[in-house]
């Protein structure tokens, strides 16, 4: 069985500069810069990085053509929207959506706070009843 730094040579052949560049961290190879970027990231992210900075927050396009034109007709109306995964844009701030929570549209006011939020977050999925209830118990003599 052959390991890992092994099987990269094996395919690097020709272009063995580029494996100095490689570190092995346990079954997996990555490049240097990339491990050192990461951990300089991570002090401003925490443990996770749920999309890459390189990519930029994702933001739907017909959502934000909608705001756009909205905005040049000053007309306010809710926009309904289906993209719970979109991004809160600052283009967004004082306009309503109207979120599917997949029942029905729930209307949110947008406001400065919610940027860079999604917009499934403002509308819940679940809908709380109560958690169990405490029923009194009849202790009968026996």
């Amino acid at each position: 069985m052959l390991f890992v730094k092994e099987i990269a040579v094996h395919f690097a052949e020709g272009h063995e500069h580029l494996l100095d560049d490689l570190v092995c961290v346990g079954s997996v190879l990555e490049k240097k810069h990339y491990k050192e970027k990461f951990l300089e990231l991570e002090k401003f992210h925490g443990n996770y990085m749920s999309r890459s900075t390189k990519k930029g927050p994702y933001v739907d396009e017909r959502v934000l053509k909608k705001v756009m034109k909205q905005k040049q007709t000053k007309d306010f109306g809710p926009i309904k929207t289906w993209s719970r995964s979109c991004q809160i844009a600052p283009e967004f701030v004082g306009h309503k959506m109207a979120i599917h929570n997949g029942r029905k549209f729930i209307e949110v006011l947008i406001s400065e706070g919610m940027v860079g939020h999604r917009l499934g977050e403002f509308s819940p999925t679940r809908t709380f009843r109560s958690h169990g209830k405490v029923t009194k118990k009849v202790v009968e003599a026996t």
